[in-house]
């Protein structure tokens, strides 16, 4: 298939990138893959040496896929192709990719290695891509390159592209720095509102029908109650740390998914200083945010099943995310009104439980509940999602026009292509088309009537039985039960986490006698006392868019409230739940375990989810009725032949046969028209133009609101007018999901204007080193980087006249100091920063440390994350070992980040006392077990550049092979954790292991498993004879004793 053509402001967009070098902002849906794919068929030429930075996997692919298509006749020897670089590839391979040319997609870390070792020719680089430019910063590697280059090859073009126009707008002049950063002094900026993209978008337009879902009661209780939890966390949350900024964390921003990553990178400076309830905090609004997605994405009884999972995680004393809760600390968020409400709501919407005062239970009803594998005490409900049903009417809408334009022409089958239906996640793609398989599937119960009013399924209201008992007849869809089915199967099986019956009772008691007590006060299980789908037809687009063993070794406020920003009122909703009794999240949890429990044994299922347990129940049934009507003759045994040559030579053989097979497939079976296909799909970002392009559909359902595809479909009937007849837009009116389309859009229109904005007062100063003439201490005094560490000098108090001399002591010397940095370093920014001030950094793979000052002095680099996990493993007590053995002054350097608080702990977080999971402590015992080893204490990597500058001074340099060769015949060396950090701490805290044989015996056992069969002999010899008796005895004494 030969490649689409590009619009007019496309070409636009990549003229300009080839007349100069640009950073281009693209609005998401409006190309940028077709750009970034023509632009690097004119680079990928032999004739020159471009490479593509900062580019994903899945980049790559869809890249390598585009330009594949590109190939045709006799140009397919000279057609562009895309090499990838990555760490299987040897040197020597690399090397001779460098000089064949052409475009190269390698990985940042091993360029810059390549580049400081001379591999890459850099007089035969012509120019670099930047992909996805709104990630790099100044300690990125990608800056670190570019600088590499620029200094080797002055004539080295740079061509950045982007597509995130909101993460230009974070933080002050981000967009100047960026451009400071990749070298460039011109941005080109394409929103959706520019005047050629509207042009070019509006010469083809298609009907749009949008239909506005209403949701349903218990829906709109979920949203307000979820809304209540996520506002009440953020402003306890808020109070707590006092860190977070109230313009960016609010209820709005909580709707999409990067307020998980911008709250945790306001409190990544102070993260280690936080105590563990406020990263519990932390984690559970990343759990409301999702309740809040989950709501209007998933069916009842995987929304109960996800709220019920996510009780018992917060239960107090359990892991919760990256925090530990205490023994009675629980998620605070648990003990409002809202959760409650959020739970019986969400519980009602799948079943509950019937009472005797509501009627007898009809003992069909009974016998038909448990033949299904359901508890025989309960009512289901199972509320189907509006959306669903909506669909299905949709659908019958296009097969009825289909039918029709098939009836009035003869060609018509040709220009009617298939029905494409798209939905946020695979998930909801799982679930379109297990309903749409088994929609007449449908099974009916007969309940007992609980009100006067109250209705069947079908909205009528039922009479009298015999007995006098009023009942109505409910019809769920064979799907809905199976999902249900799957449900309490999985109930069962969490039996092994359940306290025991006295203490739930216990628990409940508590609860009962707790009614009164003030909201402020509760613990975590307390208590406290459809219309019709609205269309709008004929409007374009464009108007829319406005684990079971876990091994050692590692394996790859309260008040309810309407949406933010939303001035609609919401009626009747505080009177519906005034009208109902809420009863607390843990009793409701409670019950449904007791329901499960009075399934069968024989009924309970694998640990497959709900969904998966439901759908495979519907396969089955499928594959039943399949095999009752199945055919006679030898397609059947041919099926089952065990592989496929001995099938094929079976065919070949019996011609006869054969004829009678293909007879026999032909009449049961045949290729289905485009008119008569519907694909259902899961938004993929720019890969869905693609799909596009390749299905040619003539209807579009929109199950899910998504900006970017609605943009892509604005192309596709742009660039194929006349082939796409109708869009569906499906959305649940005044909800969530349509408030964070709506936000997603202003948001996006927001920073294009302030980007507009910032490019007309934009000051880029003109660098007078970017010619390259300049020497190697000019260049390092006037680096961004060197800027930057006369800040962080002036921060801290010290005299910046004195760094700049001596960085420019460092460049004006006729041979630069030189550091061994070990190749694993170069994520962190500190290689960068130390090239910049003009240090010559030698990248090695060392085995002891990981920068070499001089033959006499190692430094092992620990940030604070990584410094917490080598004190509890216990490796860096292996690495001080092997840096105190060969060298003669050896340190550790705890590296602080930038803008973090630099303290290790908080002054109410130091004991008096040695803890074993103390930093302090472990810090100390280090120091003492090794007491030539040195302790070096940096706020920055910026402040890290003067400390090295210090301790360079009256110093040799370090001889390269020397560095690479120490240490490569120890074997205590161990430059990589390759343990599970879990069970680790776990094989720790047994008698008879110790710091020193712990690695010994994880060498040795995969998991606790294999240890616990080990003989009492084997651990001798492993352990010696005291250590192995400890060990023996205590995994195999009898409990009790």
């Amino acid at each position: 298939m030969s490649p689409t053509p590009l619009l007019p402001f496309q070409r636009q967009i990549l003229n300009n990138l080839l007349d100069e070098d640009a950073l281009c902002v693209v609005a998401r849906g409006l190309g940028l893959d077709r750009i970034l794919a023509e632009l690097s068929r004119v680079c990928a030429t032999p004739r020159a040496l471009v490479f593509l930075l900062h580019a994903s996997e899945q980049d790559e692919t869809d890249l390598q896929h585009q330009l594949m298509q590109m190939r045709s006749g006799e140009d397919a020897d000279q057609a562009a192709e895309m090499r990838v670089v990555k760490n299987e590839t040897s040197s020597s391979a690399r090397a001779q990719l460098y000089r064949q040319g052409g475009l190269l997609s390698v990985t940042s870390r091993i360029l810059i290695a390549d580049l400081l070792n001379s591999l890459v020719p850099a007089a035969l680089v012509t120019g670099v891509i930047v992909h996805n430019a709104s990630r790099i910063t100044a300690e990125s590697i990608e800056a670190f390159v570019l600088r590499v280059l620029r200094q080797q090859n002055p004539q080295t073009f740079v061509k950045a592209l982007s597509d995130a126009p909101e993460a230009f707008t974070l933080g002050f002049a981000p967009l100047e720095k960026t451009l400071k950063v990749l070298g460039l002094r011109h941005v080109h900026l394409w929103p959706r509102f520019h005047v050629s993209v509207q042009e070019d978008l509006a010469k083809a337009s298609t009907p749009v029908v949008e239909f506005r879902q209403p949701l349903t009661r218990a829906m709109v209780e979920l949203q307000q109650a979820a809304l209540d939890c996520v506002s009440a966390t953020i402003s306890e949350l808020s109070t707590s740390s006092r860190l977070l900024d109230p313009e960016q964390i609010n209820v709005e921003s909580s709707l999409f998914r990067y307020f998980d990553a911008m709250v945790k990178r306001q409190l990544a400076p102070y993260w280690h200083r936080l105590s563990a309830r406020v990263r519990g905090m932390v984690t559970d609004l990343a759990s409301l945010r999702r309740v809040t997605e989950l709501i209007t994405s998933y069916d009842c009884v995987s929304l109960q099943r996800y709220l019920d999972t996510l009780l018992l995680s917060s239960k107090p004393g359990r892991v919760s995310g990256m925090g530990m809760r205490g023994p009675s600390e629980g998620a605070s968020w648990l003990a409002s009104d809202s959760a409650n409400i959020l739970f019986s709501v969400a519980r009602s919407r799948a079943f509950h439980k019937h009472l005797g005062a509501a009627g007898t239970m009809p003992e069909e009803t009974k016998e038909k509940l448990r033949s299904m594998g359901l508890p025989d005490n309960i009512v289901p409900v199972l509320e189907v999602p509006p959306k669903l049903r909506l669909l299905a009417r949709v659908l019958d809408e296009v097969g009825v026009a289909n039918h029709a334009a098939l009836g009035r022409s003869d060609t018509g089958k040709e220009n009617i292509g298939p029905v494409l239906i798209m939905a946020s996640a695979s998930r909801t793609c799982c679930l379109i088309r297990s309903y749409l398989q088994s929609m007449s599937d449908v099974v009916s119960l007969v309940v007992p009537a609980t009100g006067p009013d109250d209705k069947n399924s079908n909205g009528e209201v039922e009479d009298s039985d015999s007995a006098g008992a009023r009942t109505r007849t409910d019809c769920h869809p064979r799907m809905m039960v199976d999902l249900l089915r799957g449900f309490f199967r999985w109930k069962s099986q969490t039996s092994a986490a359940r306290p025991s019956a006295a203490a739930a009772a216990a628990a409940a008691a508590t609860t009962t006698t707790t009614t009164t007590t003030s909201a402020a006060g509760l613990s975590w299980n307390q208590t406290t006392g459809s219309t019709g789908p609205s269309t709008s037809k004929g409007s374009p687009i464009n108007t829319i868019a406005d684990q079971s063993q876990r091994s050692f070794i590692h394996g790859p406020g309260t008040n309810r409230r309407a949406p933010p920003t939303k001035r609609r009122r919401m009626r009747g909703a505080s009177t519906a739940v005034a009208r109902l009794s809420r009863a607390p999240a843990d009793v409701l949890e409670q019950e449904t375990f007791e329901l499960a429990s009075n399934i069968a044994a024989n009924q309970h299922g694998s640990g497959a989810t709900v969904l998966e347990l439901g759908l495979q129940a519907g396969s089955g049934r499928r594959q039943e009725q399949e095999s009752d009507n199945s055919m006679q003759g030898g397609v059947a045994e041919a099926i089952t032949a065990e592989d496929d040559d001995a099938l094929g030579d079976h065919y070949l053989g019996e011609d006869e046969e054969w004829a009678e097979a293909l007879a026999a497939f032909d009449e049961h079976y045949a290729i289905l028209s485009s008119s008569e296909t519907v694909v259902v799909q899961a938004y993929s970002g720019a890969s869905d133009s693609g799909l596009l392009q390749s299905l040619c559909p003539t209807h579009i359902i929109m199950y899910d609101p998504d900006p970017t595809f609605i943009r892509q479909v604005e192309i596709y009937q742009a660039l194929h007018p006349g082939i796409l007849k109708q869009v569906y837009f499906l959305v649940y009116d005044n909800s969530l999901e349509e408030q964070r389309y709506l936000s997603t859009i202003r948001r996006e229109r927001e920073s294009f204007e302030k980007l507009i904005h910032e490019k007309s007062v934009l000051v880029i100063p003109i660098d007078s080193t970017s010619d390259g003439r300049g020497s190697v201490g000019a260049q390092a005094a006037s680096s961004p980087g060197n800027a930057l560490l006369q800040a962080i000098a002036s921060r801290n108090h010290r005299n910046a006249r004195d760094l700049t001399r001596s960085i420019g002591a460092i460049g004006t010397a006729i041979d630069a100091p030189r550091v061994v940095v070990d190749v694993r370093e170069f994520w962190s920014p500190l290689p960068s920063l130390l090239h910049a001030s003009g240090f010559n950094v030698v990248p090695r793979t060392i085995d002891v440390g990981d920068y070499v000052l001089h033959d006499g002095l190692v430094i092992e680099r620990k940030s604070l994350p990584d410094l917490i996990g080598s004190l509890r493993s216990g490796r860096l007590f292996n690495q001080a070992k092997a840096m105190t053995t060969h060298y003669a002054c050896a340190a550790l350097l705890i590296e602080f980040e930038v803008n973090t608080s630099f303290s290790l702990q908080a002054i109410g977080g130091i004991g008096a006392d040695i803890a074993v999971h103390s930093i302090n402590s472990q810090l100390a015992m280090l120091v003492l077990a090794f007491p030539r080893l040195r302790i070096i204490w940096s706020s920055s990597p910026y402040e890290t550049v003067n400390i090295f500058a210090e301790l360079k001074k009256d110093a040799g340099e370090p001889d390269t092979d020397r560095a690479v060769a120490v240490g490569q015949g120890d074997q205590n060396v161990q430059r990589e954790s390759v343990y599970n950090q879990a069970p680790i701490n776990l094989l720790q805290s047994v008698p008879g292991i110790t710091l020193k044989n712990y690695q010994t015996v994880a060498r040795r056992y995969r998991n606790f498993q294999e240890l616990c069969l080990a003989t009492k002999d084997d651990l001798k010899v492993l352990l010696g004879e005291e250590s192995a008796t400890q060990l023996h005895g205590f995994l195999h004494a009898r409990a009790g004793k």
